[in-house]
Protein backbone atom coordinates (compact mmCIF):
# COMPACT_ATOMS: atom_id res chain seq x y z
CA UNK A 1 0.00 0.00 0.00
CA UNK A 2 1.41 3.63 -0.86
CA UNK A 3 -0.15 6.41 0.60
CA UNK A 4 0.48 10.02 -0.12
CA UNK A 5 3.66 11.90 1.55
CA UNK A 6 5.10 15.13 1.06
CA UNK A 7 8.40 12.92 0.63
CA UNK A 8 7.56 11.38 -2.58
CA UNK A 9 9.38 8.49 -3.80
CA UNK A 10 9.35 5.60 -1.70
CA UNK A 11 8.03 7.23 1.55
CA UNK A 12 4.79 6.06 3.25
CA UNK A 13 4.97 2.61 1.67
CA UNK A 14 3.45 0.09 3.94
CA UNK A 15 4.27 -3.73 3.87
CA UNK A 16 5.50 -6.20 6.50
CA UNK A 17 8.79 -7.90 7.50
CA UNK A 18 7.41 -11.25 5.66
CA UNK A 19 6.94 -9.20 2.41
CA UNK A 20 10.26 -7.17 2.85
CA UNK A 21 12.45 -10.55 2.70
CA UNK A 22 10.01 -11.57 -0.34
CA UNK A 23 11.98 -8.50 -2.14
CA UNK A 24 15.45 -10.06 -0.71
CA UNK A 25 14.53 -13.38 -2.04
CA UNK A 26 13.99 -12.01 -5.05
CA UNK A 27 17.42 -10.41 -5.66
CA UNK A 28 19.40 -13.30 -4.43
CA UNK A 29 17.74 -15.70 -6.74
CA UNK A 30 17.45 -12.60 -9.60
CA UNK A 31 13.95 -12.87 -10.31
CA UNK A 32 13.98 -9.13 -11.60
CA UNK A 33 16.51 -10.27 -14.06
CA UNK A 34 20.47 -10.47 -14.55
CA UNK A 35 20.53 -6.81 -15.72
CA UNK A 36 18.36 -4.98 -13.06
CA UNK A 37 19.59 -6.98 -10.53
CA UNK A 38 22.60 -6.45 -10.81
CA UNK A 39 22.90 -2.74 -12.14
CA UNK A 40 20.55 -1.76 -8.62
CA UNK A 41 23.56 -3.77 -6.79
CA UNK A 42 26.48 -2.15 -8.36
CA UNK A 43 27.88 0.92 -6.30
CA UNK A 44 27.40 4.73 -7.74
CA UNK A 45 31.56 5.91 -9.11
CA UNK A 46 32.17 9.80 -8.61
CA UNK A 47 33.73 12.04 -11.21
CA UNK A 48 36.77 11.76 -9.17
CA UNK A 49 36.64 7.89 -9.62
CA UNK A 50 35.82 7.46 -5.76
CA UNK A 51 33.49 4.34 -5.49
CA UNK A 52 30.60 4.49 -3.25
CA UNK A 53 28.95 2.09 -1.17
CA UNK A 54 25.17 3.40 -2.26
CA UNK A 55 24.22 1.66 -5.58
CA UNK A 56 20.91 2.54 -7.19
CA UNK A 57 18.50 1.93 -4.04
CA UNK A 58 20.70 -0.32 -2.17
CA UNK A 59 23.82 0.27 -0.35
CA UNK A 60 26.20 -2.45 -0.68
CA UNK A 61 29.17 -2.63 2.16
CA UNK A 62 31.73 -4.89 3.47
CA UNK A 63 31.63 -5.31 7.05
CA UNK A 64 32.63 -7.48 9.85
CA UNK A 65 30.11 -10.38 8.80
CA UNK A 66 30.69 -10.03 5.23
CA UNK A 67 29.38 -8.34 2.31
CA UNK A 68 26.22 -6.92 3.18
CA UNK A 69 23.33 -5.64 0.81
CA UNK A 70 20.83 -3.18 2.82
CA UNK A 71 18.79 -0.43 3.31
CA UNK A 72 16.58 1.57 6.02
CA UNK A 73 13.46 3.16 5.65
CA UNK A 74 12.04 5.82 7.87
CA UNK A 75 8.79 8.10 8.20
CA UNK A 76 6.76 9.56 10.82
CA UNK A 77 8.09 7.78 13.73
CA UNK A 78 8.11 4.78 11.96
CA UNK A 79 11.62 2.91 11.61
CA UNK A 80 12.86 -0.39 8.94
CA UNK A 81 15.67 -1.42 7.82
CA UNK A 82 16.29 -4.92 5.67
CA UNK A 83 19.67 -6.35 4.83
CA UNK A 84 21.03 -9.82 3.71
CA UNK A 85 24.54 -11.75 3.26
CA UNK A 86 24.44 -12.80 -0.48
CA UNK A 87 27.22 -15.32 0.90
CA UNK A 88 25.34 -16.72 3.81
CA UNK A 89 22.17 -16.75 1.92
CA UNK A 90 20.75 -14.95 5.37
CA UNK A 91 18.35 -11.72 5.37
CA UNK A 92 16.89 -9.82 7.84
CA UNK A 93 13.62 -7.21 8.21
CA UNK A 94 13.39 -5.45 11.13
CA UNK A 95 9.66 -2.83 11.32
CA UNK A 96 9.30 -0.82 14.60
CA UNK A 97 7.14 2.20 15.67
CA UNK A 98 9.79 3.45 18.23
CA UNK A 99 11.21 6.45 16.21
CA UNK A 100 13.48 7.62 18.84
CA UNK A 101 15.66 3.98 18.69
CA UNK A 102 15.93 4.79 15.45
CA UNK A 103 20.07 3.79 15.65
CA UNK A 104 18.61 0.92 17.42
CA UNK A 105 17.66 -0.83 14.12
CA UNK A 106 20.90 -1.50 12.19
CA UNK A 107 22.42 -2.31 16.03
CA UNK A 108 19.70 -5.03 16.20
CA UNK A 109 20.11 -6.65 12.52
CA UNK A 110 24.21 -6.93 13.37
CA UNK A 111 23.73 -9.11 16.38
CA UNK A 112 21.03 -11.36 14.58
CA UNK A 113 23.63 -11.88 11.59
CA UNK A 114 26.39 -12.74 13.64
CA UNK A 115 24.31 -15.49 15.83
CA UNK A 116 24.36 -17.18 11.98
CA UNK A 117 27.29 -16.08 10.78
CA UNK A 118 30.45 -18.61 12.28
CA UNK A 119 32.70 -16.89 14.08
CA UNK A 120 35.88 -17.85 12.09
CA UNK A 121 34.25 -15.98 9.68
CA UNK A 122 33.43 -12.92 11.43
CA UNK A 123 36.22 -9.69 10.67
CA UNK A 124 37.49 -6.81 13.00
CA UNK A 125 35.73 -3.77 11.82
CA UNK A 126 39.12 -1.70 10.54
CA UNK A 127 37.95 1.64 11.82
CA UNK A 128 37.54 -0.01 15.86
CA UNK A 129 40.97 -1.75 15.98
CA UNK A 130 42.81 1.34 14.32
CA UNK A 131 44.85 2.68 17.30
CA UNK A 132 44.09 6.31 18.22
CA UNK A 133 46.38 8.27 20.54
CA UNK A 134 45.65 10.00 23.31
CA UNK A 135 45.24 13.71 24.07
CA UNK A 136 44.52 16.15 26.96
CA UNK A 137 41.40 17.63 27.69
CA UNK A 138 42.79 20.95 26.98
CA UNK A 139 44.47 19.58 23.82
CA UNK A 140 41.19 18.37 22.38
CA UNK A 141 38.89 21.47 24.19
CA UNK A 142 41.34 23.88 21.64
CA UNK A 143 40.54 22.49 18.39
CA UNK A 144 36.56 22.63 19.13
CA UNK A 145 34.06 25.16 17.45
CA UNK A 146 32.75 26.08 14.02
CA UNK A 147 35.13 26.60 10.80
CA UNK A 148 34.54 27.77 7.75
CA UNK A 149 36.08 27.17 4.39
CA UNK A 150 35.77 31.22 3.01
CA UNK A 151 35.96 30.45 -0.71
CA UNK A 152 32.49 28.56 -1.14
CA UNK A 153 31.04 29.05 2.75
CA UNK A 154 31.33 25.51 3.79
CA UNK A 155 31.19 24.89 7.65
CA UNK A 156 32.45 22.20 9.54
CA UNK A 157 31.62 22.33 13.62
CA UNK A 158 34.48 19.86 15.45
CA UNK A 159 33.18 18.95 18.80
CA UNK A 160 34.81 16.38 21.42
CA UNK A 161 33.07 12.77 22.58
CA UNK A 162 34.76 10.42 25.13
CA UNK A 163 38.18 12.09 24.45
CA UNK A 164 38.54 11.92 20.82
CA UNK A 165 37.28 14.78 18.00
CA UNK A 166 34.14 14.33 15.99
CA UNK A 167 32.47 16.61 13.35
CA UNK A 168 28.79 17.35 13.89
CA UNK A 169 26.59 14.93 11.63
CA UNK A 170 29.97 13.21 10.36
CA UNK A 171 32.04 10.65 12.42
CA UNK A 172 34.24 10.15 15.48
CA UNK A 173 37.50 10.75 14.05
CA UNK A 174 40.58 8.77 15.01
CA UNK A 175 43.91 10.63 16.61
CA UNK A 176 47.25 10.56 14.89
CA UNK A 177 48.92 13.02 16.77
CA UNK A 178 48.22 16.60 18.07
CA UNK A 179 47.50 18.36 14.86
CA UNK A 180 46.75 15.18 12.66
CA UNK A 181 42.83 13.28 12.85
CA UNK A 182 42.08 11.05 10.17
CA UNK A 183 38.39 10.32 9.71
CA UNK A 184 38.76 6.24 9.08
CA UNK A 185 35.45 5.27 7.88
CA UNK A 186 33.68 7.23 4.91
CA UNK A 187 30.23 7.91 5.62
CA UNK A 188 27.98 8.46 2.39
CA UNK A 189 25.58 11.24 4.30
CA UNK A 190 28.79 12.86 4.61
CA UNK A 191 31.32 14.39 2.42
CA UNK A 192 29.96 11.41 0.02
CA UNK A 193 32.27 8.90 1.71
CA UNK A 194 35.38 10.83 2.17
CA UNK A 195 37.68 9.20 4.20
CA UNK A 196 39.74 12.50 5.05
CA UNK A 197 42.41 13.91 7.24
CA UNK A 198 42.34 17.07 9.25
CA UNK A 199 45.81 18.40 9.92
CA UNK A 200 45.59 21.54 12.04
CA UNK A 201 47.94 24.39 10.92
CA UNK A 202 47.22 26.34 14.35
CA UNK A 203 44.02 25.55 16.51
CA UNK A 204 42.25 28.23 14.41
CA UNK A 205 43.30 26.63 11.03
CA UNK A 206 43.19 23.18 9.20
CA UNK A 207 43.54 21.78 6.40
CA UNK A 208 41.05 18.82 4.97
CA UNK A 209 42.57 16.51 3.03
CA UNK A 210 40.70 14.24 1.03
CA UNK A 211 41.40 10.87 0.14
CA UNK A 212 42.28 11.94 -3.26
CA UNK A 213 45.15 14.01 -1.15
CA UNK A 214 43.13 17.57 -2.53
CA UNK A 215 43.83 19.92 0.13
CA UNK A 216 41.03 22.00 1.54
CA UNK A 217 41.67 25.17 3.91
CA UNK A 218 39.27 26.06 6.80
CA UNK A 219 39.86 28.99 9.56
CA UNK A 220 37.12 29.41 12.77
CA UNK A 221 34.45 31.54 11.90
CA UNK A 222 34.14 34.82 13.42
CA UNK A 223 31.07 35.04 14.71
CA UNK A 224 31.06 38.71 15.32
CA UNK A 225 28.03 40.12 16.22
CA UNK A 226 25.95 41.69 12.90
CA UNK A 227 24.99 45.59 13.63
CA UNK A 228 21.66 46.52 12.61
CA UNK A 229 22.72 47.93 9.62
CA UNK A 230 24.24 45.08 8.46
CA UNK A 231 21.20 42.87 8.43
CA UNK A 232 18.74 45.46 7.23
CA UNK A 233 21.15 45.53 4.16
CA UNK A 234 20.52 41.51 4.13
CA UNK A 235 16.42 42.10 3.51
CA UNK A 236 14.37 41.26 0.80
CA UNK A 237 12.93 38.44 -1.87
CA UNK A 238 15.16 36.04 -2.84
CA UNK A 239 13.95 33.87 -5.73
CA UNK A 240 15.15 30.22 -6.81
CA UNK A 241 14.05 29.22 -10.32
CA UNK A 242 15.23 25.76 -9.76
CA UNK A 243 12.97 25.49 -7.14
CA UNK A 244 10.38 27.76 -7.94
CA UNK A 245 10.25 29.12 -4.27
CA UNK A 246 10.70 32.69 -2.94
CA UNK A 247 12.53 33.19 0.32
CA UNK A 248 10.95 36.34 2.17
CA UNK A 249 14.02 37.68 4.67
CA UNK A 250 13.41 40.23 7.47
CA UNK A 251 16.00 41.64 9.77
CA UNK A 252 15.91 41.28 13.85
CA UNK A 253 18.14 42.79 16.48
CA UNK A 254 20.11 39.95 16.57
CA UNK A 255 19.49 38.07 13.03
CA UNK A 256 17.29 37.41 10.73
CA UNK A 257 13.94 35.72 9.91
CA UNK A 258 13.43 33.88 6.65
CA UNK A 259 9.88 32.34 5.63
CA UNK A 260 8.45 31.13 2.10
CA UNK A 261 6.40 33.01 0.00
CA UNK A 262 3.77 30.60 -0.07
CA UNK A 263 4.42 29.42 4.14
CA UNK A 264 4.44 33.32 5.56
CA UNK A 265 3.33 31.82 9.12
CA UNK A 266 6.95 29.48 9.13
CA UNK A 267 9.24 31.92 10.65
CA UNK A 268 12.43 30.25 10.92
CA UNK A 269 14.98 32.56 13.25
CA UNK A 270 18.60 32.36 11.73
CA UNK A 271 21.65 33.79 13.88
CA UNK A 272 24.94 34.76 11.92
CA UNK A 273 27.75 32.18 12.99
CA UNK A 274 30.26 34.10 10.20
CA UNK A 275 30.21 36.87 8.03
CA UNK A 276 27.43 36.69 5.44
CA UNK A 277 26.73 33.17 6.91
CA UNK A 278 23.34 32.37 9.10
CA UNK A 279 22.10 29.20 10.76
CA UNK A 280 18.93 27.94 12.24
CA UNK A 281 19.90 23.85 13.44
CA UNK A 282 21.14 22.69 10.57
CA UNK A 283 19.85 24.90 7.75
CA UNK A 284 22.68 27.38 6.69
CA UNK A 285 22.19 30.64 4.32
CA UNK A 286 25.38 32.45 2.70
CA UNK A 287 24.97 35.94 1.20
CA UNK A 288 26.63 36.92 -1.74
CA UNK A 289 27.47 40.10 -2.47
CA UNK A 290 29.33 42.18 -5.91
CA UNK A 291 32.48 43.59 -6.32
CA UNK A 292 30.79 46.49 -4.67
CA UNK A 293 29.59 45.21 -1.59
CA UNK A 294 25.92 44.80 -2.51
CA UNK A 295 23.84 41.42 -1.41
CA UNK A 296 22.82 39.92 -4.40
CA UNK A 297 21.68 36.63 -4.17
CA UNK A 298 22.13 34.01 -1.40
CA UNK A 299 23.01 29.83 -0.96
CA UNK A 300 20.32 27.68 1.32
CA UNK A 301 21.45 24.06 2.17
CA UNK A 302 20.47 21.64 4.65
CA UNK A 303 21.31 18.15 4.73
CA UNK A 304 19.40 17.16 1.91
CA UNK A 305 19.83 20.37 0.11
CA UNK A 306 23.04 21.76 -0.75
CA UNK A 307 23.82 25.46 -1.98
CA UNK A 308 20.70 26.53 -3.59
CA UNK A 309 20.44 29.72 -4.90
CA UNK A 310 18.00 32.73 -4.67
CA UNK A 311 18.64 35.12 -6.36
CA UNK A 312 17.89 38.65 -4.92
CA UNK A 313 14.64 40.32 -6.54
CA UNK A 314 12.81 43.86 -6.00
Amino acid sequence: ILEDNDRGGGGALMSTASDLLIWNEALTEGKLGKFVTEKIQEPAQLNNDRVLSYARGLFVEEVEVGKLVWHGGSANGYKSVMGRLPKHGLSIAIMCNAGEAADARAAYAGRIFRLFVPKEEIAQPEHLITPSAELSTDQLNSKTGLFVNKTNGDLIQIMTNNGRLMIAGGSLLTTVDENTFNNPQGDIEYMSSDEFKLHFLTNDQFELISMERNKTLFSRANNKAPTAEELKSLEGNYKSEDIKSTFKVSATDSGIIMNLEHAPMQRIPFQQVHKDIFQFRRMTVRFLRDESGKVMAMEYSNPVLSKVKFTRIE
